[in-house]
């Protein structure tokens, strides 16, 4: 059985998400115009393929794995856990690191997907919600400056 290789990006005319194929087409190659575009294609429907022009930046592979709802998680979602071990749930946003897919926490930490048992939720994604991933970045420093504190004393006086 093979896997669907999914793929999401944000069109450039309507900023809505697309889905599909990823295509990376050089446009002029070799010239001084040249230039390179970015296009998700739904093949689909029955009807004629369709493809939408995205933002390079905002393109991420799904990552073979589902949250709590049956929806896809993608590069650059930010996930939380939902039954969570501690008194406040871990916060984790999808990447693609050393070829492989994993969720990579700001204070350095990485955890593989394969090894993930928790049941997590999509709660946004760093292009939409860059708030909310601010305050992930902060919670996680927060943390991280809690557990050093712990294991070393007043931090402070370092």
């Amino acid at each position: 059985m093979m896997r669907e290789i999914l793929f999401r990006g944000k069109d450039i005319n309507t900023n809505k998400w697309c889905y599909g194929g990823y295509v990376r087409k050089v446009l002029f190659k070799n010239t001084k115009d040249e230039k390179i575009r970015h296009y998700i294609f739904d093949g689909e429907n029955a009807g004629p393929i369709v493809m939408h022009e995205v933002n390079p930046e905002t393109v991420g592979q799904a990552i073979w794995l589902k949250d709590v709802n049956g929806n896809e998680i993608f590069e650059g979602d930010i996930v939380e856990e939902v039954k969570p071990e501690w008194d406040e749930p871990s916060r984790a946003v999808a990447v693609f690191e050393d070829n492989n897919f994993v969720f990579g926490y700001n204070t350095g930490a990485i955890l593989s997907v394969e090894f993930f048992y928790n049941e997590i939720k999509i709660i946004g994604n760093i292009f939409d919600d860059e708030d909310l991933f601010e305050k992930i970045s902060e919670q996680h420093k927060n943390e991280y400056y809690q557990e050093m504190k712990e294991l070393h004393g007043d931090l402070e006086s370092l």
